[in-house]
């Protein structure tokens, strides 16, 4: 599906030159966000599994995520320590790299 797949930017009705698309998902891509939420969901998993989750009624609401972007929510210090601990070993794991400049 992703072989030889090559994407180009938009930026102000202008087209970039294509660029070879090497790993993750392609932005903008129909299928992406699935795609995203397949790649992580042991990651979400683990989170559901551990004791750090927080729940609104029944609804687990620890890791909210839409397509690449993901919140964590813990009430309290070391719940939140312990899943930027997760997301360490899962990115060493799976060999990719967040972004800590567009991080808020």
């Amino acid at each position: 599906m992703y072989r030889n797949t090559k994407s180009r930017v938009l930026y102000q009705g202008l087209h970039s030159c294509e660029l070879p698309v090497l790993q993750s998902t392609r932005h903008g891509g129909k299928s992406s966000p699935l795609l995203n939420l397949v790649c992580i969901d042991g990651l979400i998993k683990e989170f559901m599994n551990s004791k750090n989750d927080v729940c609104l009624y029944d609804l687990n609401v620890c890791a909210p995520t839409v397509a690449d972007d993901m919140v964590l929510v813990s009430v309290a210090k070391h719940g939140l320590d312990n899943m930027l601990n997760f997301c360490y070993e899962f990115s060493k794991k799976w060999r990719f790299l967040y972004n800590p400049s567009i991080a808020l």
